[in-house]
């Protein structure tokens, strides 16, 4: 029974390092975005009942990040995005995409957990896979254009100061 325990703690480790993922996570034909390509066409409808898609994230910097309230690193990654978000949430636009959640589920955590920025709750992963394969949190800063500059995956997470740079850089 220890042996079996070990093993079982091995695994958890490992998975605790790849992030939240599960093995329907990676669709044939997956795709991966990254600096230099441009946003996707994508449409999502927001906590405060307003849409956003990819025409209303040109001309401003935006941060678009995925996530889901059970990944541990998803937990470590919102408070810090929580951060961000009131240093610059007048000046990027910010839009959280909870995956797989229900909208009480996100409602209840981010109450408790003192979280404002704005969320779309997604009962699946299919906005997320129109940007990468399914691993959260999954952090795109681009620019006014809508030409991504910067991902940041679930290791290492992304700092307040990685994001604080990088937008800075993209408001001059």
């Amino acid at each position: 029974m220890k042996f079996f325990n070990r093993i079982l703690l091995v695994f958890a480790s490992v998975l605790a390092l790849t992030g939240c993922v599960n093995d329907k996570d990676n669709p044939s034909g997956e795709i991966d975005l990254g600096p230099g390509d441009k946003l996707p066409k994508f449409s999502v409808l927001m906590n405060d009942g307003s849409t956003i898609d990819r025409a209303q994230l040109v001309g401003t910097p935006s941060l678009i990040v995925f996530f889901h309230t059970e990944c541990r690193d998803c937990q470590k990654e919102l408070p810090v995005l929580q951060d961000v978000f009131e240093s610059y949430g007048d000046k990027i636009k910010f839009v959280g995409i909870g995956t797989g959640d229900t909208s009480e589920t996100l409602e209840k955590y981010w109450a408790e957990n003192g979280l404002t920025f704005p969320y779309s709750q997604q009962d699946n992963r299919d906005v997320l896979h129109l940007f990468a394969p399914g691993t959260v949190p999954h952090i795109f800063i681009s620019d006014r254009s809508g030409t991504i500059r910067y991902v940041h995956i679930d290791y290492p997470l992304a700092t307040y100061d990685d994001m604080a740079k990088e937008l800075n850089e993209l408001l001059k």
